[in-house]
C-alpha cells in the first residue's frame, strides 16, 4: 500500500500515525498531476499495474471497511 499526499512526506507520515494508519511508502505529489477529482481517493491497482477499483470521498464506515477488507 502506498499513500500520496501533497504534503512533504514528514508531514504526512505524522498525519497518518496520527489516524493510526500504518503504511509502508509514503510519497509527495500535487493531485493535480495524478489528476484526483477529491480527497481522499483510494485507486486499487491489480499485479500488472491497472486501476480495478476507485473510490472519491470520506468513507461511511461499513464501506471502509468492505473497501479495507479487499486490501
Amino acid at each position: 500500500m502506498v499513500a500520496v499526499l501533497p504534503q512533504p512526506n514528514d508531514e504526512a507520515k505524522k498525519y497518518l500515525h496520527d489516524l493510526g494508519v500504518s503504511i509502508e511508502e509514503v510519497r509527495q505529489e500535487q493531485l493535480g498531476v495524478l489528476a484526483l477529482e477529491g480527497t481522499p481517493t483510494l485507486i486499487l491497482v491489480d499485479n500488472n499495474g491497472a486501476a480495478s477499483d476507485i473510490w472519491i470521498g470520506k468513507l461511511k464506515p461499513d464501506k471502509e471497511a468492505e473497501v479495507l477488507s479487499r486490501f
